[in-house]
């Protein structure tokens, strides 16, 4: 029997990629999701963690799966998404290729909350100022695929100091600046 493991959302994303000579290119990534109930998977969360060494999110993401795994945790509410360079084969997900990853939880039959997203401290903004080349538009590319996800949802979060502006600047709107309490509702055309 086969068993296709992280599951495919979307294949035809892009981030943008950038040179030392500061040209920049599409660059694919996939959107997936991960079954937190496959040791596989799992296992790719922790290298990823791992790798990351200090990103705490990620650490937080891995431990509420692994909570899932060992069903501690109900994970019908709760899905894992990733955003990976990886375009096919993932029910052997590679954790060198995992750009973001972020945690979405079900607060109601009408919106979902982003819990945590955590994007590869390699490509945050704060660490591209010294690099000669690398990946941008990591962590919007993973909001756009939530909301493509989620369009017949309200989406929430919880924005911390350092990510409010980033999270203005993809549509999110301050609905309570104390707690930054942060809503995304699809704008009707």
């Amino acid at each position: 029997m086969i068993s296709f493991k992280a599951n495919l959302i979307y294949n035809d994303r892009k981030v943008t990629k950038y040179d030392f000579n500061k040209t920049t290119q599409d660059h694919p990534v996939s959107f997936v999701r991960v079954i937190p109930t496959d040791e596989k998977d799992i296992l790719a969360l922790q290298k990823t963690k791992d790798l990351w060494k200090k990103t705490t999110f990620a650490s937080t993401i891995f431990d509420r799966a692994l909570g899932m795994f060992y069903d501690e945790i109900d994970p019908e509410d709760r899905e894992i998404f990733l955003l990976t360079e990886q375009n096919s084969d993932f029910e052997n997900l590679v954790a060198e290729k995992i750009l973001a990853m972020g945690l979405v939880m079900t607060r109601s039959k009408f919106s979902k909350y982003i819990t945590y997203l955590q994007t590869n401290p390699n490509y945050m903004f704060q660490n591209r100022q010294n690099c000669l080349s690398g990946l941008k538009g990591i962590g919007t590319e993973f909001l756009e695929c939530c909301k493509l996800k989620f369009k017949d949802f309200l989406l929430i979060l919880n924005a911390t100091k350092d990510s409010e502006q980033f999270y203005l600047k993809n549509g999110f709107n301050m609905i309570n600046k104390d707690t930054r309490y942060m809503s995304f509702t699809k704008k009707l055309k």
